[in-house]
């Protein structure tokens, strides 16, 4: 369930991003921009480990 449960704080976390970054984009601070396309980065990469791990293999994390 870790990966599962990681996936998941990720995308919550990149949905409110996105939603804050097209709410007040003109107000973004580059922090805010950095935070933004790592969350994303961490995200892809998940997805990645998603499909070549075994489901089962949870420890291999």
């Amino acid at each position: 369930m870790k990966i599962i449960d990681y996936y998941s704080i990720f995308e919550y976390l990149n949905n409110f991003l996105l939603t804050v970054e097209l709410q007040s984009y003109r107000n973004w601070s580059n922090f805010g921009k950095y935070l933004l396309n790592s969350c994303l980065i961490i995200n892809i990469q998940i997805v990645n480990c998603n499909n070549f791990l075994d489901p089962t293999d949870y420890h291999q994390l």
